[in-house]
C-alpha cells in the first residue's frame, strides 16, 4: 500500500513495475511460492505536473488490466484510491497489512 502526492521520484512508478512483474510471473504460470496480493496505490498530482499524471493514468491501466484477467484474479488485484486525504486514510490504512 502506498498512498502519497504523486512524484516521479516518490517510487509509485516502481511499485507498478512490480504489479507488472507480478502480473507476468503469473501469468507464465510462475506462482510457486506466490501469496495473494491486493496493491493499493492513492495519490494525487499537482495540476500542471503532467509526469504525475502519466503515472496515474498507466497505474489505472494497469489495474485494469490485472483486474480483468480471471487467471489472475485468485493471486492479485490492484486499486488506485484517487484524491486521497487524511480521513480517508485514517480508515484505509489500519486495514492494510503491513
Amino acid at each position: 500500500m502506498q498512498v502519497k502526492r504523486i512524484h516521479e521520484y516518490k517510487r509509485q512508478l516502481l511499485n507498478v513495475l512490480h504489479v507488472i512483474h507480478l502480473y507476468d510471473r503469473i501469468s507464465r504460470g510462475d506462482t510457486e511460492g506466490l501469496q495473494p496480493r491486493s496493491v493499493l496505490i492513492g495519490g494525487k498530482a499537482a495540476p500542471g505536473y503532467y509526469l504525475a499524471k502519466l503515472i496515474i493514468k498507466l497505474i489505472n491501466n494497469v489495474a485494469t488490466v490485472v483486474n480483468s484477467d480471471p487467471t489472475v484474479a485468485p493471486l492479485l488485484q490492484v486499486v488506485f484510491l484517487p484524491n486521497y486525504c487524511v480521513s480517508a486514510m485514517e480508515i484505509i490504512t489500519p486495514g492494510a497489512d503491513l
